[in-house]
């Protein structure tokens, strides 16, 4: 699996938690064999106050010098043209995957960026222009292959046989994630932030909790002011699940002897809940949309003070 999508989808998680949305569909773009995917409604996340909070922290808005230097590179701009992000893998294998970006593209503009990329070359694939070419990501070379469709979707790749798959669910030729399948996460009203994982047990964890998850499925979103996740998982058997149960309680009463019991993240914590049943874990959040955005500003200032004074001590 590649562990950086993953790991930068989580990272985004916690700063898209207060948008509004309508209920979520599950992502049509993700085939049914999948072992993992994320997906992620871009619009949501920008027009949540969460996400308004940091887009003022960072100062960017569309017209900001960063937002119109990237639309000059790439052709689009980050904040108004990119609608949603899908990324997801039929093996957990280290750098396999797809990533699917829906939006208002400008074609000949993103080529021209292809163009300039590493090792660029233009291949042909069943008909079509395909773009492979080398990005560098945790210090090592990847060569991964793309293609722009009409539609408004671009389509990157790990190699040729994920690329002619991906496309043929697009077109209607393979399965996609549906209704029912293990793989898929709740789909709440309000959701915009998806992941799902199966297999987890089969991978080498240092960590002996990760060993003993078979698979999870995550949804985040915000519905009538409430930020809420959903969190769903499939242990190694009904003790582990417990044991899991039991680790979610001991949260909310360390949280409570940190902060003490008034404090805006002691009470939001007190809403969380979970339960077990068998061999599966069921735990739910929710915490009013402003109290988070306000706790999440007053705690990234402290970071970043933090992070400014390790700077000038070094």
């Amino acid at each position: 699996m590649h562990t950086q999508w993953i790991g930068t989808a989580a990272a985004v998680l916690m700063t898209i938690l207060a948008a509004a949305g309508a209920r979520a569909e599950p992502p049509q773009d993700v085939p049914q064999q999948a072992r993992w995917y994320v997906h992620i409604d871009v619009q949501a996340m920008l027009q949540s106050a969460v996400g308004q909070r940091v887009l003022d922290r960072w100062e960017l808005d569309a017209d900001s010098p960063k937002v119109r230097e990237f639309e000059e590179d790439y052709g689009f701009n980050p904040l108004t043209d990119l609608h949603s992000v899908t990324m997801y893998g039929t093996t957990l294998e280290e750098g396999q995957g797809v990533v699917v970006l829906r939006g208002d593209f400008d074609r000949e503009a993103l080529v021209r960026r292809m163009t300039r990329a590493r090792n660029y070359e233009e291949v042909d694939l069943d008909g079509r222009a395909a773009h492979r070419f080398t990005i560098h990501r945790r210090g090592e070379d990847h060569r991964v292959l793309a293609v722009i469709r009409d539609e408004g979707e671009v389509v990157i790749a790990s190699g040729q046989p994920e690329l002619r798959d991906a496309l043929a669910v697009m077109e209607g030729e393979g399965e996609a994630l549906g209704e029912g399948d293990p793989l898929l996460a709740p789909q709440p009203p309000g959701v915009f932030f998806q992941l799902g994982v199966v297999g987890l047990d089969t991978l080498e964890h240092r960590s002996a909790a990760m060993r003993s998850v078979r698979s999870a499925q995550l949804a985040a979103g915000q519905a009538d002011g409430q930020a809420h996740i959903q969190l769903r998982t499939q242990t190694r058997d009904a003790q582990t699940a417990a044991q899991m149960v039991e680790l979610i309680e001991g949260l909310r009463a360390l949280v409570a002897l940190r902060h003490g019991p008034d404090a805006p993240i002691t009470q939001a914590v007190q809403t969380l809940t979970a339960k077990a049943e068998g061999d599966r874990v069921s735990a739910d959040w929710s915490c009013d949309a402003n109290v988070l955005a306000q706790w999440m500003d007053r705690h990234g200032k402290a970071w970043h003070h933090h992070k400014h004074k390790q700077q000038e001590d070094d």
